[in-house]
């Protein structure tokens, strides 16, 4: 997080000689016996102030967690049948919608790594699921095309996932879809959004 830039005020200060103050400076205008302010130092530290937990099952963060584990496990679940990991079926579904992505977009698509997204698309080129250009058309980044037998495998993946699917949708429904949807997205803008100095 940026911080704000501290004028330096010590050059104005240094250029007058500690004898140049004016007489009637409120420094020598305020009576002996007046109250000096409170320092900076005698202030208590901000690091001191107590704060107090939160319980877990109202914690807006701790159940969001929650909630992306319960997906995750689910789809994991019913794809390690047709032998797809998750990220392996995100990756396909991507190049489905958006054909000749690159290994950086389907990363970032993907929630990975660009290394992990490498490991990714090894394993489904060696399946026969996906095909990588030799060259690129323009600088280094290859892009990926779901094959026949991809598109196959992907619409199983999708069959599988449909009572999953449902059961989210149900979920969301009784909770107030769009005001949750609303919700998780004015949560991931205020996480993103750059900081304000």
């Amino acid at each position: 997080m940026s911080q704000d830039e501290v004028p330096n005020t010590s050059t104005a200060s240094a250029a007058r000689p500690a004898s140049a103050a004016p007489a009637s400076s409120p420094a020598s205008a305020a009576p002996a016996s007046a109250t000096p302010a409170s320092s900076p130092a005698s202030a208590a530290p901000a690091s001191d102030a107590v704060v107090q937990p939160v319980p877990l099952d109202r914690s807006v963060g701790y159940v969001l967690k929650q909630a992306a584990t319960a997906l995750h496990n689910a789809m994991e679940a019913v794809l390690r049948p047709c032998g797809l990991t998750l990220a392996q079926y995100s990756c396909l579904e991507q190049l489905a919608q958006t054909p000749g992505l690159t290994n950086a977009q389907l990363a970032r698509g993907t929630f990975v790594s660009p290394q992990s997204m490498n490991d990714v698309l090894r394993g489904l080129s060696e399946r026969g699921l996906v095909d990588r250009a030799d060259r690129a058309p323009r600088g280094r980044a290859l892009p990926t095309y779901l094959t026949v037998r991809g598109s196959e495998h992907l619409d199983q993946a999708r069959a599988v996932l449909v009572p999953v699917q449902a059961a989210l949708d149900a979920a969301a429904v009784a909770a107030g879809e769009e005001r949750l949807l609303d919700g998780l997205r004015a949560i991931i803008d205020a996480l993103e959004a750059p900081s304000q100095a």
